[in-house]
């Protein structure tokens, strides 16, 4: 009983702080109106006034030089003509007061038929807010002072309830949540791994993901790396790492730095720190994580980094079908990083990684620096779009056998005609190339202009799917040289060591293989250039996704409809 309360209690507030929002929305907008109409009273009064006065002051003038001349005159006709005079002036000695007077009482009209409106409105929204989320409450049930800690929630308990926002970190003992910090005005960093793969040349390293806009040979000038390490007698001890132009690896705005040390092939760092030479202040620490071992079994598990988005995201709906599909598919974990996310599409973000049998990373994306416009957008360098790239290769590195770097419109759809996972695909690739061929298998794509005909949906209920609508296309190569023919790709992280958006740097003895034919990105966009009837012999008819795995997409997004 007091769980169900509790989950109500926490229901109730959390509406109440929604409403309380709407009217602070809402008394901005009458504040601002009240403002403006205040304006124009003003300048519409002044404008009044100035005329006025300038219009009576001329004729009083007269009037007075006229009245001195009859007031001093002793003729009968001239005191008589004074009397007239003043009679017939007498309605212009009120006017002007009067019409000010006016112009107040009009101003004091209108300012309370606005106030009694919005106040109107503000109390129907309260009425609708509190019936619709909390009519228990409104019912006049009383809320304990002190609430137990919630249990489990019932069967019969909407998922609403349970929703909570907040970051959810990499599922493992003593995780914590990475974000930006800043170093200084060139340089920021998200995170740091300790690498000790036996593949590498230069022996155990720390890797800092960051960003800057400095070259490396500029950068390792003027910063310096520290690191805590704890010895095989406990004891801790800091050291102080120079930095080589050749410590740094760099793509676009995007930046490894690696800090290597003789000391880390016998004990293992706890933090890393980067501070500026010409400072006297403590490095800024940032705790490491650590890339286990290699795994000594040949399963194929795959993971999905889905990247910062470019702009304002608020597409729950293509949210949904993009992890309803790779879920299809056999993807069972995906990270996101929350880069300018509305609220509702935040909400569907967390009601996803509550789902029993999905693992969700959501990580924070704040910038601590200011976001200008950015010229390249393919580069997305001003939200450190490539810096997503790094730190979720080394995140997962030997946590899963195989990376796919996506954004939420990129379907990568097996051409077979039977019900193929990507487990599967992964699989038949590496029997056709004799073994485990290879490190890196590249996709081609295709665009579904979303200005193409639409096509009624084989399944109840999913009109809105776009890639059920959607099933017309146009081959990369025909769209223009904007993107590369092969666009997206499978990665074994341990085999890299920095990652791309169409392409990984890899490790010497690695292997890679550009494939055409077994998958094909389905890249679903809003282009301008798209014109079916010039294309009508270009493009291409693909049905694969709402006949193959429609219908077990739609078992996945049934309990998150109602937060789309």
């Amino acid at each position: 009983m007091f769980s169900q309360v509790s989950i109500n209690r926490e229901r109730f507030l959390k509406n109440v702080e929604g409403f309380r929002d709407k009217c602070s929305q809402i008394f901005k907008v009458v504040h601002n109106r009240l403002a403006l109409i205040f304006k124009l009273i003003r300048d519409r009064f002044t404008q009044a006034h100035q005329g006025l006065r300038d219009r009576y002051t001329q004729v009083f003038q007269k009037i007075g030089d006229r009245l001195s001349i009859v007031k001093n005159s002793r003729n009968v006709s001239q005191r008589f003509e004074l009397r007239q005079l003043k009679r017939a002036i007498s309605p212009y000695m009120f006017a002007y007061p009067f019409r000010i007077g006016k112009a107040v009482i009009i101003s004091l009209v209108c300012i309370s038929v606005l106030l009694i409106t919005s106040s109107s409105f503000l109390s129907s929204e309260s009425d609708v807010r509190m019936e619709r989320f909390a009519p228990a409450e409104k019912e006049g049930s009383r809320l304990p002072v002190a609430v137990m800690t919630p249990q489990p929630a019932p069967a019969q308990v909407e998922p609403e309830i349970s929703v909570k926002s907040k970051w959810i970190g990499v599922r493992e003992a003593g995780s914590w949540t990475d974000n930006w910090i800043n170093i200084n005005a060139d340089l920021n960093v998200y995170s740091a791994y300790f690498d000790k793969r036996s593949s590498l040349r230069e022996g155990p390293i720390i890797r800092i993901t960051g960003k800057t806009e400095s070259k490396p040979t500029i950068l390792a000038a003027y910063i310096e790396c520290w690191a805590k390490i704890i010895s095989s007698e406990g004891e801790e001890k800091v050291l102080k790492i120079k930095m080589r132009d050749s410590d740094i690896d760099k793509l676009h705005n995007s930046c490894i730095l690696k800090c290597s040390h003789g000391d880390f092939t016998a004990n293992v760092p706890t933090h890393v720190g980067v501070k500026l030479i010409s400072s006297s202040e403590d490095p800024t620490w940032i705790k490491i994580h650590q890339i286990p071992e290699p795994k000594m079994d040949s399963e194929i598990n795959i993971a999905v980094c889905v990247l910062p988005f470019f702009g304002p995201m608020n597409d729950t709906q293509l949210l949904a079908e993009f992890v309803a599909f790779y879920s299809v598919l056999g993807v069972r974990h995906f990270s996101f990083y929350d880069y300018d996310t509305t609220p509702n599409f935040r909400r569907l973000l967390d009601v996803i990684a509550q789902s029993e049998d999905l693992s969700v990373d959501i990580l924070p994306w704040e910038l601590t620096w200011e976001k200008s416009d950015d010229s390249d957008k393919k580069a997305g360098s001003s939200f450190a779009y490539f810096s997503a790239f790094q730190d979720c290769g080394y995140r997962h590195m030997h946590h899963y056998s195989h990376l796919l770097f996506l954004d939420i419109d990129n379907f990568l759809t097996p051409s077979s005609h039977n019900h193929t996972t990507l487990v599967e695909l992964i699989k038949t690739l590496d029997a056709s190339e004799n073994g485990a061929c290879c490190d890196i298998y590249r996709f081609t794509q295709a665009i579904f202009c979303l200005q193409f005909p639409s096509f009624v949906s084989p399944h109840p209920d999913s009109s809105n799917f776009i890639t059920f609508a959607k099933r017309i296309a146009r081959p990369a190569i025909v769209l223009s040289s904007h993107w590369p023919g092969f666009f997206r790709y499978f990665v074994r992280p341990e085999k890299a060591y920095m990652f791309g958006p169409h392409d990984s740097f890899m490790l010497p003895q690695t292997t890679r293989k550009s494939m055409a034919k077994p998958a094909l990105i389905h890249h679903y966009l809003d282009l301008q250039l798209c014109d079916f009837n010039k294309e009508r012999q270009k493009v291409i008819y693909v049905d694969l996704i709402p006949n193959l795995y429609g219908e077990e997409m739609l078992k996945i997004v049934s309990p998150w409809i109602r937060y789309i």
